[in-house]
């Protein structure tokens, strides 16, 4: 389990240092906001409300690249219906975000690299935010309940997303 969890820190990293060495413009707004610390300290964690750059750079690249592309599995804890669909107690639950970070429905322009559009938002990755996220079923005779057709592939969907922006 150690080794897990280092392993998708360190790929989560990599993947936003590719991002700054594809995008030196990005590099060069990282370098500045960190300039603000002074060259006579080093950076710490209370420094970091100082960083809105880094911290949407960080977002947006787990945004492309989620170090794990399917969250730990849900189960509903009590028949519901959502939409048209019926969907019994005990039925599993995966929280697709590599799929959601893709969906053009979710995110303009969803596969360019635009820390910007974090600038400004209060979506996170830690509580119910689930614009980061997407959301697939199934249940023993169900094979994959996908909430929108044309991700069959991904087994994916956006209820959790329609759900908090108020779509039905």
């Amino acid at each position: 389990m150690f080794l897990v969890g280092s392993e998708m820190t360190s790929s989560s990293v990599e993947w936003a240092l590719t991002e700054l060495l594809r995008h030196p413009e990005a590099m060069d707004k990282v370098k500045i906001e960190i300039s603000i610390v002074g060259p006579n300290r080093k950076s710490e964690e209370s420094d970091i409300d100082s960083f809105p750059y880094m911290q949407a750079l960080i977002k947006e690249s787990l945004h492309l690249h989620p170090p794990a592309p399917f969250l730990i599995p849900r189960e509903t804890i009590h028949h519901t219906k959502f939409m048209v669909y019926d969907i019994p107690k005990g039925t599993q639950f995966l929280v697709n975000s590599w799929a959601i970070g893709r969906d053009p429905e979710c995110w303009d322009d969803p596969i360019s690299f635009l820390p910007e559009r974090f600038l400004g938002s209060k979506v996170d990755v830690k509580g119910q935010h689930y614009e980061l996220n997407s959301v697939c079923c199934w249940k023993k005779d169900m094979r994959c309940l996908a909430f929108r057709p044309s991700h069959d592939v991904f087994c994916s969907g956006i209820v959790a997303s329609r759900i908090r922006m108020g779509a039905s």
